[in-house]
């Protein structure tokens, strides 16, 4: 029931007392203010929109509800009292605007930050923390060796997303495979190598721009140099075409020293070159001689000498004679020429009685299966029970169209995941096979990368590598030898011509070839002309002394 005005008391700014000791009153001496005093002393004022404890004062409540437009002043909520457990959940991510209450300093003033201050504050601006205000000196040891499982944070690349990464992928980059040889430079930049002894600051110096290695020489200008001074002479030590040679080579065509022989008393011999001849110099100084006797009888020594006239014997050693005439070789009786023959290419499409015939040529004779054929699981069980070393024969990418699908293909787009996965599907197909040779392969054994992704999965498995050699650019062969897997080069195909008197003469030149080099390997083919000319050929050449040797004793 509303108040009449008749029934309003008004106080008209008196005090008015409110308990019987008089201390407690409520006053309005104030326009649209009204003061309250307890036990003597005033408590509380009230305002349109303010409720003040005055200084001394406080506000118990078991319960406060406060609008969003109402405010405290003047004091501050215990922390204690501030309950969120029954607050509502943001229900989505922290967002940059999101707002934080912060007080501004020990016993300073309450005020609002955003989320993303918070994050500048912790070094994570853009949502990455600076590795500036990462402190690890206080966290705990791990306490044992690392091993390949033991996880490290990388960033993604500039700017990219950080990631994990374990330590068997540090070893991998940093080119210490333990499975694989130890590679310095394996991107082939040119980045010099430089090892410092105590008195030589290119004691040991490799210069990547001009393939050349020096020892104890800054600027080397051959193969391998040692100690040169002299620009443009020097000792040089190269293989080529797998003939190993020494060479000493001085670029200019006149007269040049190329050893220069010393002792005690000086120089006392040479040996030079003056334009297609060399010379062979002792040393006639006369500060090198005493005792010079020029009485002495020359014609007496001459006639004690005794010179003879003779004719060799002819040899009655068996002679080889090859299609070239100029090739002619004599077999000593106790001589034995290693030759390797594979036999490669169509292993796999067919199992007939011409298959049968060509592993039963001879012992050591390799047959190379295509893996993913109709017959390889076949054939490879078949060679494997008549001692007939096999290896795998993989189909690799030729820079020459090939209309043919294989199960099993290699190609420079493959990571090194799927090489593993590919080689070591062909072996579980063709468990007996000792190694690898490359089908066709002009344009895969040219790619750096495919060939050392190739090298380790073979070096991890213990399998060999024969580069058929179809690129003159193979990097197959140099890259195994690099990683420590077993290799070698093919150096004759026996039958790209179709004709017997072609084969004959290819096989002619294999056998020319084993004279000059430690081992010769010849590649044929599943060919019934080849089978046929081989079934004559072979057993001719063992009885003139020729053995042949598996592929698994000619790798090195």
């Amino acid at each position: 029931m509303a108040l009449t005005k008749a029934q309003l008391v008004d106080l008209n700014a008196n005090e008015l007392i409110i308990d019987l000791d008089a201390d407690t009153s409520i006053t309005a001496d104030t326009d649209d203010q009204i003061d309250i005093k307890i036990a003597g002393a005033d408590d509380f004022t009230f305002t349109a929109n303010t409720f003040t404890a005055l200084s001394g004062s406080s506000i118990v409540t078991p319960t406060l509800s406060v609008t969003s437009s109402a405010t405290i002043s003047g004091g501050a909520i215990n922390l204690a009292a501030i309950d969120i457990d029954g607050g509502t959940d943001i229900g989505a991510a922290v967002a940059d605007a999101d707002l934080f209450i912060i007080d501004d300093g020990a016993g300073g003033t309450n005020r609002k930050v955003t989320a993303a201050r918070v994050k500048t504050y912790m070094g994570a601006e853009g949502g990455a923390f600076s590795l500036d205000n990462l402190d690890i000196d206080g966290a705990t040891d791990i306490g044992a060796a690392i091993v390949d499982a033991d996880l490290f944070i990388v960033d993604d690349g500039a700017g990219g997303t950080n990631r994990k990464t374990t330590a068997a992928r540090l070893k991998t980059y940093a080119g210490f495979d333990p499975d694989a040889a130890v590679v310095f430079n394996e991107s082939s930049a040119d980045v010099d190598f430089r090892v410092e002894s105590n008195g030589n600051s290119h004691m040991l110096f490799v210069n990547a721009g001009s393939d050349r290695v020096g020892i104890g020489d800054s600027s080397p200008a051959y193969t391998l140099e040692l100690g040169n001074s002299d620009s443009g002479n020097g000792v040089s030590i190269a293989a080529e075409n797998n003939v190993h040679k020494f060479r000493c080579r001085a670029s200019a065509t006149d007269t040049q020293t190329h050893l220069q022989f010393e002792n005690g008393n000086g120089v006392v011999g040479s040996i030079k070159t003056a334009s297609s001849a060399t010379q062979f110099n002792t040393s006639s100084d006369y500060r090198l001689k005493e005792n010079v006797d020029y009485t002495w009888d020359a014609t007496t020594r001459l006639k004690q000498l005794k010179p003879a006239r003779f004719n060799i014997i002819a040899d009655e050693k068996p002679q080889i004679f090859v299609s070239s005439p100029e090739y002619e070789f004599t077999i000593n009786d106790n001589r034995i020429i290693e030759i390797d023959m594979q036999i490669i290419d169509d292993f796999g499409f067919a199992f007939n009685s011409d298959i049968e015939d060509f592993l039963q040529l001879n012992k050591n004779i390799t047959a190379a299966i295509i893996p993913g054929t109709p017959y390889a699981k076949t054939i490879g069980q078949y060679a494997h029970q008549n001692g007939v070393e096999t290896i795998i024969h993989m189909p690799m990418e030729s820079h020459e169209e090939d209309n043919t699908v294989y199960a099993v293909f290699l190609n420079e787009k493959l990571n090194a995941t799927l090489v593993d996965e590919r080689v070591r599907f062909a072996f579980e197909e063709i468990p007996t096979a000792l190694g690898m040779n490359n089908h066709q392969g002009s344009k895969a054994t040219e790619s750096l990368q495919l060939m050392k992704d190739l090298a380790r999965t073979l070096k991890k498995m213990n399998k060999f590598f024969l580069d058929s050699y179809t690129n003159p650019e193979s990097r197959g062969y140099i890259t195994m030898r690099r990683y420590g897997v077993p290799t070698q080069l093919r150096q004759v195909f026996l039958d790209h011509g179709e004709s017997p008197h072609q084969i004959k003469s290819n096989l002619d030149s294999l056998v020319a070839l084993s004279h000059e080099m430690d081992i010769a390997i010849g590649i044929g083919h599943v060919k019934p002309i080849t089978l046929e000319v081989l079934q004559r050929e072979l057993p001719r050449l063992e009885s003139e002394g020729y053995r042949f040797i598996r592929l698994s004793q000619a790798v090195r």
